[in-house]
């Protein structure tokens, strides 16, 4: 670890937090219920809290990961870019993935200093930006769901906390789906096309095949819509959403170096899941049809509670059982939202991302650990579907929903 990290970095990492709370807590708009505001400031301090944790687990009980080759690409990044050499900010060929994960970690270390818990700080808000987006998004989107059951769920849920924390990919992902979310969602009729195009294209600097993930979701999302006539304008949304889709498509298959066929994509799929399936926490993929239904199950189920054997595995294990339980605990919402989801905007585009989402890490993840840490992508989806429940619920008049946010 670098050495002024010890001293400097406590302090950057202070001074950092106090600039992040006092500037986000500024941002929130006052049009927001109080508990709503609190419970967003509350998160913004959870996660800084959680980014510190990550760290101090990841050193002390581990003592290695992917997070320490970024800090140090980062440095050498950032220590040039302050003698106006650009030179190692583009020496790789890559665009993608690693590469652009080591560009955004140099730029980070440009912006506050050679520390280590300062840059996991920044981090962490990434993740934590892209979870309020979604956030907001559910919360005005379901109108007869709680907003601070959605916030709390989404900015305090442990591994939406302790997973995105981290100096890497998750964290960028997070907020690259909460980006395209909110886009998707906009004002509630017309979609917000920089954030959407945003989320796309983050997706695609990080991992290209799930910007493919998006893409296809979104096309979906938009001929899914129910309508009762086809307008010139819907029409016009509907081919440019498409042609996006391909196009976005088109571009993740190049960037990764995949032919636009069958036996291509196969063999992609294979490679991945055999680089995952190693370690204790590894177990088999099976192919043919039985496929689909076991990337569900290993998404939505797995690790088993019998499976679980440390700390981490188990929060993971927990979490799957607490998202079922709230599904059976309102299955007579679940059962009218199945039958109607259609009618909702932001449904839509979740239903369809997520089940695009779970079938690629269900198929590509032969691993329990890697699963539960890239899983963070999915999970706030998976939440806001369970939150969207009560809204598709017939009310009496003493039935009253909890409090939304106010529509901007």
């Amino acid at each position: 670890m670098h050495a002024v990290d010890s001293t400097y970095g406590w302090m950057a990492w202070a001074i950092l937090s106090v600039i992040i709370v006092i500037v986000g807590v500024g941002a929130i708009p006052t049009t927001y219920p109080a508990a709503v505001r609190r419970l967003i400031a509350a998160g913004v301090l959870l996660h800084l809290a959680g980014s510190v944790l990550r760290m101090s687990l990841m050193v002390v009980w581990y003592g290695r990961g992917d997070f320490l080759a970024y800090y140090a690409d980062g440095l050498d990044i950032a220590e040039s870019l302050r003698r106006f050499d650009t030179g190692p900010f583009f020496a790789s060929p890559e665009s993608w993935g690693t590469a652009f994960v080591q560009r955004v970690s140099g730029l980070v270390l440009f912006v506050v200093g050679p520390s280590i818990r300062a840059e996991f700080a920044i981090f962490a808000m990434f993740g934590t930006q892209g979870l309020i987006l979604m956030a907001v998004s559910g919360a005005r989107a379901f109108r007869g769901a709680s907003a601070r059951r959605i916030f709390l769920l989404l900015l305090a849920w442990p591994s939406l906390v302790f997973w995105p924390s981290s100096i890497g990919k998750e964290a960028l992902m997070l907020l690259s789906v909460g980006l395209l979310v909110y886009g998707w969602w906009g004002d509630g009729r017309q979609v917000k096309w920089a954030p959407l195009a945003g989320g796309i294209g983050l997706a695609m600097f990080i991992r290209p095949h799930i910007a493919l993930m998006f893409g296809i979701a979104v096309g979906v999302a938009e001929w899914l819509a129910p309508f009762r006539r086809m307008t010139a304008g819907r029409l016009a949304r509907g081919v440019v959403l498409l042609a996006a889709a391909i196009f976005v498509g088109a571009l993740s298959l190049r960037q990764l170096g995949i032919e636009a066929n069958q036996e291509a994509i196969q063999t992609f799929i294979a490679d991945r899941s055999a680089r995952t399936a190693q370690g204790g926490s590894a177990f088999s993929s099976p192919s043919g049809a039985i496929a689909v239904p076991l990337a569900f199950v290993n998404v939505l189920g797995r690790p088993f509670l019998w499976e679980a054997h440390n700390a981490l595995a188990i929060l993971s294990s927990l979490e799957v059982v607490f998202f079922w339980a709230l599904l059976w605990r309102r299955r007579a919402d679940v059962r009218l939202m199945v039958r109607h989801w259609r009618e909702n905007r932001l449904l839509l585009l979740l239903v369809p991302l997520t089940a695009v989402l779970i079938l690629f890490y269900g198929a590509l993840v032969s691993n329990m650990g890697i699963l539960a840490r890239q899983r963070v992508v999915v999970l706030p989806l998976m939440f806001l579907i369970a939150e969207a429940a009560p809204s598709f619920r017939r009310r009496s008049g003493t039935d009253r929903p909890g409090p939304s946010l106010v529509k901007s």
